[in-house]
C-alpha cells in the first residue's frame, strides 16, 4: 500500500504528475496524491460473514506470498488497516506538502486554459525519445498552439536539442525554486540546445503560424 511519495524523490513526482496532465487523456490522480500524502492505502473490508472474512484474508495471504512473509499482510479487517489508510490533511501545513498541492493547482489551471492540452486529440502530437539522455520531448498542438513539454527523468542535468523559431513561451518549470526545486534561473538554452535539470519537466507554448 506504499503510495509513490515514499517510493521516488520529490522531483520524480512533480515529473511523473506533469507527465499525467500533459498526455492525451483524461488525468486521473489517486486521492491525496494532489499533495504527496505519505500515509499508505492498505486494502480493507468491513464484513459480517466470517467465511467471507477468511476467504479474504487467505486470498491476501496468496497475493503477497511471492514477496511479503506472512505477518507482513495487513489484516483487511482490521480496523488497524483503515485507520493507517486515512488521510493527514494537516500535512497540508508542511511547506513540501503545500508546494505540491500548489503545483498541482498550477497543471490543472495550465490543462485547461491551454487548448493543446486541453483538446484530447491523439492525432496531434508528436513524441521524441531520447534515450540515452532517459529523456522525451512530447509537442501537442492545437489550431494555432504548440504546447512543448521536456522530460528528464535521469538522475542528471541533460542538453537536449532545442530550436527556439517559434517564440517559445515558458509556463511551468519544475526543478524552480518556486517549486522547491534547486534550479535558480527558469532555464538555460542557446540557440540549439537546451538544458533540463535532473527529474524535471519544462512546459512551453509557442505559436503555431
Amino acid at each position: 500500500g506504499e503510495r509513490t511519495s515514499k517510493l521516488v524523490s520529490f522531483e520524480m513526482l512533480k515529473l511523473l504528475a506533469g507527465s499525467v496532465f500533459c498526455s492525451p487523456y483524461v488525468p486521473l490522480i489517486f486521492m491525496g496524491e494532489e499533495y504527496a500524502e505519505e500515509n499508505p492505502f492498505q486494502f480493507f473490508i468491513s464484513h459480517a460473514d466470517w467465511d467471507l472474512i477468511e476467504a479474504v484474508r487467505n486470498g491476501r495471504k496468496k497475493e503477497f506470498a511471492a514477496f511479503h512473509n506472512e505477518e507482513d499482510v495487513p489484516d483487511p479487517q482490521d480496523e488497524k488497516a483503515f485507520n493507517l489508510s486515512k488521510l493527514s490533511w494537516d500535512r497540508l501545513n508542511e511547506e513540501k506538502h503545500s508546494i505540491m498541492f500548489s503545483f498541482y493547482k498550477r497543471l490543472i489551471n495550465l490543462r485547461k486554459s491551454l487548448p493543446a492540452l486541453a483538446v484530447l486529440n491523439r492525432n496531434q502530437l508528436k513524441v521524441e525519445v531520447f534515450k540515452p539522455q532517459n529523456c522525451l520531448v512530447l509537442k501537442r498542438w492545437e489550431s494555432d498552439q504548440i504546447v512543448t513539454c521536456i522530460m528528464n527523468f535521469s538522475a542528471e542535468k541533460q542538453n537536449l536539442p532545442f530550436i527556439n523559431d517559434k517564440n517559445f513561451e515558458l509556463k511551468l518549470n519544475s526543478a524552480a525554486q518556486k517549486w522547491g526545486g534547486s534550479q535558480e534561473s527558469d532555464f538555460t538554452f542557446n540557440i540549439s540546445h537546451i538544458t533540463i535539470y535532473p527529474e524535471s519537466i519544462l512546459i512551453f507554448t509557442s505559436s503555431n503560424v
